[in-house]
């Protein structure tokens, strides 16, 4: 989990987050990468335009979304966060929604993530993580179990 670890701290991982919806969860996880020091504000309001553009494609299986966008000016470094909601929101998903799990990805380049993304679509088919990823409440926890 070598490229995981560079793009993920305890820092950037945060359980029992309240967001009504959507957009608020969006903007929670782009907040944890806004404190970092990794994005500036207007990124999370790109990611934001991205779903209300786009739509929901990036609600990537049951329950989990990976908010992002295009790398611009406004990315300073490398960095994915990842919030557990309290309650789970719709993004509009028909097949994979509610989400519970919101990852942001904040990259510099259109293929510098490539190798962080492999391993947590990894992570995320081992036997029983996408299952254990939703009940764990502890986010130093959360974050531990992410990357191990």
């Amino acid at each position: 989990m070598a490229d995981l670890m560079k793009y993920m701290s305890a820092e950037t991982t945060k359980c029992a987050v309240a967001a009504a919806n959507w957009e608020e969860a969006v903007r929670a996880a782009g907040q944890l990468l806004l404190e970092a020091g990794a994005i500036e504000e207007s990124y999370i309001q790109r990611c934001v335009d991205t779903v209300q553009t786009e739509g929901p494609y990036m609600v990537l299986t049951k329950g989990i979304a990976l908010a992002h966008t295009r790398p611009g000016a406004d990315v300073h470094k490398e960095a994915l966060s990842l919030i557990s909601l309290e309650t789970p929101v719709e993004f509009g998903h028909k097949d994979n929604d509610p989400v519970k799990l919101v990852f942001l990805l904040a990259a510099l380049t259109d293929n510098s993530h490539i190798g962080a993304l492999m391993e947590l679509a990894q992570k995320l088919s081992e036997e029983g993580v996408k299952e254990t990823l939703p009940t764990i409440t502890d986010s130093e926890q959360l974050y531990r179990f992410l990357i191990k």
